[in-house]
Parts: structure tokens; sequence; C-alpha cells
């Protein structure tokens, strides 16, 4: 999961120093929800974020030094519990291990390779171009779209399906974000307007973040426009991923990354949206089928 802890350590002026006397709350915490759920969780010291699912090994691992630091970072200025914290980022997780179980036989495999070639076309750029025939390198600012699309699909999901949001958690969430993009609003719109080309921790921290986890209301912290197409995609997000199966959809995936082309980064098409976003699903099908073997 992309939680707001990247955003949450950026704006802090220091990082506390790790409070051990609320070690055994975390832990205690965390080992109540996983009996509740009937799910296996395990302690990584070393994992960059709070939670995060772990699909090979069909846990939620969890990193209580992280949750202590951004605990205390966010207890400074918000009145956080920390286990509503605990709860909200827990929940979140409970929905990104629900997409894969929801899935079965040959759907399954389909989406793991989906996922496993997408994201690597997310955060491994050079390789991708390293291993993709000449013809097709053209196409990488449309793939990359693809991939982002898939990613916002994934978090989208796994928040909407969470059985644990905390109304209190959401808030400050709100309040992190709308900030962050306020101080940042510039290299946003840079980011948005050439997003099948900016780095990923850029397309999280104004792309999915927002996407995910903003209010409506909050959204309008984008100027247009980039407010209109972020709501367009809103929008899409809304009405067409219910389903873990939509998560994997290519003709969704191919859809969103058109808008994002076309109406983001406004590259001028000639061709009709339809037929735009068959084509780069066929693309995008053929990339996967074909070239993703090579990068395993």
């Amino acid at each position: 999961m992309v939680w707001i802890e990247p955003l949450i350590i950026k704006e802090a002026r220091r990082v506390p120093t790790i409070d051990t006397r609320i070690a055994e709350q975390i832990d205690e915490e965390v080992e109540s929800l996983a009996e509740r759920y009937r799910v296996r969780v395990e302690d990584v010291r070393d994992l960059p974020y709070m939670m995060e699912f772990d699909l090979s090994g069909d846990c939620i691992c969890y990193n209580p030094d992280m949750i202590r630091v951004i605990y205390r970072i966010l207890s400074r200025q918000y009145h956080v519990r920390l286990t509503d914290l605990v709860k909200h980022v827990f929940g979140c997780e409970l929905g990104s291990r629900r997409k894969y179980k929801e899935l079965i036989g040959r759907r399954l495999e389909e989406a793991r390779k989906i996922q496993k070639y997408l994201t690597i076309l997310y955060l491994r750029l050079e390789m991708v171009e390293s291993i993709l025939p000449e013809d097709m390198r053209a196409q990488i600012p449309s793939y990359r779209a693809c991939a982002a699309t898939h990613l916002l699909f994934e978090e989208y999901y796994a928040v909407e399906k969470s059985p644990l949001r905390m109304q209190s958690i959401e808030r400050v969430e709100d309040a992190i974000i709308t900030n962050y993009l306020r101080k940042h609003l510039g290299d946003a719109q840079r980011t948005l307007r050439t997003l099948s080309q900016a780095n990923h921790e850029k397309i999280e921290c104004y792309f999915i973040i927002p996407l995910v986890y903003l209010s409506t209301s909050a959204l309008r912290v984008f100027p247009n426009p980039e407010y209109s197409v972020l709501q367009k995609i809103r929008a899409f997000l809304h009405q067409k991923i219910i389903t873990a199966q939509d998560v994997f959809d290519l003709n969704k995936i191919a859809h969103v990354a058109d808008t994002i082309m076309c109406e983001l980064e406004g590259i001028s098409e000639f061709l009709p949206k339809d037929v735009r976003v068959k084509n780069l699903e066929r693309d995008l099908r053929s990339v996967i089928s074909t070239v993703a073997p090579k990068a395993f």
C-alpha cells in the first residue's frame, strides 16, 4: 500500500526519537486485529512503511518503529489516537489482501502476471527499455501511464474495501495532503503534465495519493485544467473499479492511461477515444505476454 508516510516524513522538521513506551500497545493492537480478521502478521523492522501486505507469504508485515515515528509526528499537530492509526492502516492492508482472495485459478495467475510486469515498468524503467524491442520503445510513455494507473486502481480498491476506515485519520489525511499540495503546487502541476515520464515518488505524491485519499472537496486544491481531469478519473474509479477483477482489467487501465496522456499531458490524438483505448489495450497485452518473461 502507498499511504502518506513519505509526505509526513518530508514535512517533519525533525524525526522524533523512538518512544519504546508504546511498543507493547502497538503489538497488542496488531495481534488483536490479526486474530479478529484471521490473518498472519510479521514484525519487519526494515520495512519502509508502517505496514505492507506480503502476497507471497499471505501476511501483513508491520514495522512498529515506523508506526511510532509516524504517530509521534502526527500527534504534535493533530489529535490522533494510536489505536485509530493502527486500525486505519491495517484495514487498508486487509483491502489489499482481499483483491487476491477474490481471484482464483487462471484469473489469479493472470492478475499476478499483470501486477509483476506493471510494477517493473513503474519502478525500473531502465531495465524495461533494455529488454523492449526497438519498435515498442516509442510506446513506453503510454505503457508507463498504464503502470501508474494500475497502481492507482490497486490503492483505490484497497482503501475502498477496508473494513477499518477511521474518520479521525481520514480527516488528518485530508489536512496533510492538502497542505503538502499547496506548498508544492507548482511541482505537482509540472508532474501531472509529464506524468508518464515522472519518477515514481512524484507520481505517488501528486497523482495516486490525492486521488485515493483526498475527499472530493479537498481535491479542489488543484486548479483547472488538472482538477477537472482528476475529477474525471475519480468518477471513473467510483463507477468502474468495483471488484478485484476490475483492478487488473487492461481495458479499464488503458482507458485511464489514455486520459492521462491526452488530457493531463495534452498529447494530440486524432483517433476516437474508444479506438485509442482498444489499441493501447492490445499493445499492453502484447507487451505483457511477450516481454514479461525476460524481466524475471
